[in-house]
């Protein structure tokens, strides 16, 4: 009875002791807290608008107009309708401040997209220029092989001054964009720098125009391009001086951003400190409060807890065996097996109890001990059920088993050896079945990495095999040797396609003999190489007969099992049509190299065939 008076009368004055504390605590927010949780507010919107500001304008030059006006926009929203409603129960000076950011901030994100949209007319002027010196050099070009086909020298001396000064022409071009990313990059972002390119691209554009002179002595059809080029460059002249203009008043109004910014962080430390003196008082007078009802609470709390310590020490004396036995399961429900119950020395009912929960801790550790040594990958553990209805030992021997299985299959393909038989033990085995279906996507994925490597190594082979400069003739030679031997075909030939003539002529050969029956200029359609060549498409013959294809050994002479005709075709051009002939069938994997093998060859053709004909031209232009 006196506890529950004790008890009763602590709980009362707690109560009124924690009346008297939210009393207080609500008093104190409604007065102080709210001033200090809208000051805040009002530096926390402040430092994100002036982040987010200073990230817009570190990067502008990098994005489109639109984008930077509608983000220039959006901060000056937000500054309007936040800030500005923060500001109510603050100093006019701040709010001042706040006005000439706004002000400050919208000039600059104004002269910001007025240099992007000077930029990128600069870019279009850039193209348009580089788009004319391209034309210049073909219209060079065409006159010098045209003056070269005619053996006209009479006016080689002007083009080769004029095509001497086209490289310059590009190096003034390429030196104007390198000046122009440095002054910009000397312009962007938020450090104030003095911008000193604008005379070097000046006199860049100045020395450019000079250098056009020599474009019109070189013949009347280049007076055209060359007015073109001078126009274009007095606009890029113009353009230039705007931009820089532009970036000296961007300058002076980020210099006038930066100074509005900077007062208005300071005046917003002036609010932090005042913010802080103010916690402080709060945390005074909290204290103050609380410190009261804690002395009351404290000594009313002494009184009783000397009474229940007198009663709980009879209690502990009955209840501590029960309590370490419900201690040690609660422990041992949540997996903590370490414990061990509070040792009974009685042998009434509560000592029997001990001692059986005590040998239920010890089997429970063992089994723990076991499963750790499994986790930690040591598969060598003995695990012996006590009894033949010891159900989790009895299990966990065969878990032991079945783990072990596994980590020998594992251990095998560790080592490279797919060669393993996986059977899963049941429907519901998973593990086994998961591994079964492994070790079978690994062999078929070792197959197709094999087969690729094969592709790609004959490709990288074929590719040193036609490099340097060959004649047609080496080309055609050496493409059908290399195929033929990588694929182990018996014969092989290669004709190259006369477009204008529309027939195609044998050039290259392995292991071939010539033969009545087998001509060596084929038209369009006329025959199976005629075929392939007017269809474009491979062609696959099985089985062909002694007189249609014989191969010939210094042994035998044999028909082939299979021949296959593919057309050498690049960029929707035909250059000519190979036939490779052999004792094994063409499958999947050759006919896809074949088809890899067709542009490589294609392509050595045509360059083949260039150079001969840029060689032929040279000699007739010495002639």
């Amino acid at each position: 009875m006196l506890i529950l008076l004790s008890v009763g009368g602590i709980t009362l004055v707690s109560f009124l002791s924690f009346q008297r504390i939210e009393w207080l605590l609500v008093s104190i927010i409604e007065t102080k807290v709210s001033p200090i949780i809208q000051n805040a507010e009002l530096e926390r919107e402040f430092s994100k608008v002036s982040a987010e500001t200073n990230l817009l304008i570190s990067n502008f030059t990098a994005q489109d107009e639109k984008v930077v006006r509608q983000q220039g926009t959006a901060l000056l929203e937000i500054v309007r309708k936040n800030l500005t409603r923060s500001i109510v129960t603050n100093s006019e000076e701040l709010r001042a401040v706040l006005e000439q950011f706004i002000d400050a901030l919208q000039s600059l994100v104004e002269q910001g997209t007025k240099i992007i949209r000077i930029s990128a007319m600069i870019q279009d002027i850039d193209a348009q220029l580089s788009e004319k010196l391209g034309q210049l050099e073909d219209m060079v070009s065409e006159k010098m092989l045209m003056l070269a086909m005619q053996g006209t020298n009479s006016e080689a001396f002007s083009l080769e001054q004029l095509v001497s000064m086209i490289p310059e022409y590009k190096n003034f071009h390429s030196q104007l964009n390198i000046q122009l990313i440095k002054s910009n990059q000397a312009n962007a972002g938020l450090q104030i720098v003095e911008n000193t390119y604008e005379d070097t691209i000046v006199a860049l554009l100045n020395d450019f125009k000079a250098a056009l002179g020599v474009i019109t002595i070189s013949g009347k059809e280049f007076e055209a391009i060359e007015g073109e080029l001078r126009q274009l460059i007095l606009t890029y002249q113009q353009e230039v001086v705007d931009l820089h203009a532009a970036m000296r008043t961007f300058q002076d109004r980020l210099t006038r951003f930066k100074q509005v910014q900077d007062q208005a962080a300071q005046d917003m430390a002036q609010i932090n400190l005042a913010v802080s003196h103010a916690t402080e008082n709060i945390r005074q007078e909290a204290t103050s409060s609380v410190q009261s009802s804690k002395t009351l609470i404290i000594s009313l709390s002494i009184a009783i807890i000397l009474i229940l310590i007198m009663a709980g020490y009879y209690a502990l004396r009955m209840i501590r065996p029960l309590t370490s036995l419900a201690r040690t399961a609660n422990q041992l429900a949540q997996g903590d097996i370490s414990s061990t119950p509070y040792p009974v020395k009685t042998q009434d009912e509560i000592g029997i109890l001990a001692v059986s929960f005590r040998n239920m801790v010890t089997y429970v550790q063992n089994i723990a001990n076991v499963t750790e040594q499994i986790a930690e990958g040591n598969l060598q553990v003995n695990v012996q059920p006590r009894s033949p209805k010891d159900v989790l030992n009895t299990s966990l021997q065969k878990l032991v088993i079945y783990i072990q299985e596994v980590a020998q299959i594992m251990h095998k393909i560790s080592q490279k050896d797919l060669n393993v038989t996986v059977t899963p033990k049941s429907e519901q085995d998973v593990l086994n079945t998961s591994l079964q279906h492994m070790v079978q996507n690994l062999q078929s994925m070792m197959d197709e990495i094999g087969q690729q490597n094969w592709i790609k190594d004959g490709l990288n082979q074929l590719n040193m095999e036609l490099s340097g400069g060959l004649s047609l003739r080496e080309v055609c030679d050496r493409a059908t040797s290399f195929i033929a031997r990588y694929l182990q075909a018996g014969q092989g030939v290669l004709y190259i396609y006369h477009a204008q003539e529309e027939r195609l002529q044998l050039q290259g050969t392995f292991a071939f003999a010539e033969r009545d029956e087998v001509s060596d200029e084929y038209r369009l359609g006329e025959g199976l190489i005629g075929q392939v060549a007017l269809e474009r498409k491979a062609i696959l013959l099985k089985h062909p007969s002694r007189a249609e294809s014989v191969i010939s050994t210094g042994t035998f002479d044999g028909a082939p099992l299979q021949t296959y005709t593919f057309p050498l075709v690049h960029e929707n051009e035909l250059f000519g049509v190979a036939e490779l002939a052999s004792f094994e069938p063409f499958d999947d994997l050759k006919q896809e190299f074949l088809q890899e093998v067709t542009r490589i060859i294609a392509m050595a053709i045509f360059s083949a065939i260039q150079r001969e004909r840029v060689q032929t031209l040279l000699r007739n232009s010495q002639e």
